[in-house]
């Protein structure tokens, strides 16, 4: 029986490392082989479905929207002069109400 398990054990171990060699990108910013367990998509997609709960961990979104417009618009600069500018994605920048966890120097 125990043979059995081994046997088992390594056939499983095999296809994971397959697994994971087998979804290899080159990212386009660095140029480096990366290990992708998931698609551009899928990703874009997590994120998309994690924001409301992580900004509602954190109290919610800052509500004065003359903070929010400058984060947006730092943001925005910074995506658009970096490797992110040439993404096909539309980048988002939030203040969370909470000031002790993210940016408590933002200005007012």
């Amino acid at each position: 029986m125990s043979r059995g398990r081994l046997v088992i054990g390594l056939l499983m171990g095999v296809m994971a490392l397959a697994s994971y060699f087998g979804y290899r990108e080159v990212n386009p910013i660095t140029g480096e082989k990366q290990h992708i367990g998931i698609s551009r998509d899928q990703e874009v997609a997590l994120g998309l479905q994690a924001a409301p709960e992580m900004a509602a961990q954190f109290g919610g979104l800052e509500p004065d929207d003359r903070i929010q417009s400058f984060v947006q618009g730092v943001g925005t600069r910074v995506a658009q002069n970096s490797a992110a500018g040439s993404a096909d994605y539309r980048f988002s920048f939030q203040v969370l109400r909470d000031r002790e966890t993210v940016n408590p120097d933002c200005p007012t």
